[in-house]
């Protein structure tokens, strides 16, 4: 039996929305591009699928739902498995890219386009910034930096508050965090209590 089941994917044009709660399904059409609306759609439904396979049954069956813990509202927030508590989950959602992992405990997952326009410094400390201005494309430097925190911050490992203060830098070794890249995509995953 598998501790994690994680998976990023390629979105083609869909607009598709089958399986989808109904606070899904009006988050979703709150989007305006098309696109979007088949990234965020293929998102949901492949944590699901993440979600069925730790579980042992079929992922169609299951219900994400999310709820703010800042503000208590349903519709956004960290996503849970309806019925099963003993599952963590974590999604993300790009134009054209998608990433959803399931685990028995806290985890994170995030994928992003690089990022092509001007560094946003204030989200990085000064080592890492420092980095990023002497690697030789700072873009793809800057982005997997900015997937490892939102993938430590989904994990509950930062806070978007302090994301500024939480060096990544070497976040392989001392947070177990993992990357995947498929240009012009990059991701990180990560479950903090699976750390090396």
């Amino acid at each position: 039996m598998s501790d994690a089941v994680v998976r990023f994917e390629r979105v083609g044009a869909t607009d598709a929305e089958a399986g989808l709660t109904a606070v899904e399904l009006t988050r979703r059409a709150r989007l305006r591009s098309a696109e979007d609306r088949a990234s965020f759609t293929a998102a949901h439904l492949l944590v699901r699928e993440c979600a069925g396979e730790l579980l042992g049954v079929a992922g169609h069956g299951l219900v994400v739902a999310q709820s703010c813990a800042t503000c208590g509202r349903v519709g956004h927030g960290r996503p849970t498995i309806v019925g099963h508590p003993e599952v963590h989950v974590s999604l993300s959602h790009t134009r054209g890219c998608v990433a959803a992992i399931a685990a028995r405990s806290s985890c994170g997952i995030d994928v992003e386009s690089v990022h092509r326009g001007p560094v946003p410094s204030a989200v990085l400390t000064e080592r890492e910034a420092s980095w990023v201005r002497a690697e030789a494309d700072p873009a793809l430097a800057f982005t997997t930096l900015w997937v490892r925190k939102e993938a430590l911050v989904k994990a509950g490992a930062g806070s978007l508050e302090t994301v500024g203060s939480l060096d990544v830098l070497d976040a392989e070794h001392r947070l177990g965090v993992r990357a995947w890249a498929e240009p012009p995509y990059v991701g990180t995953w990560v479950v903090p209590n699976q750390a090396p």
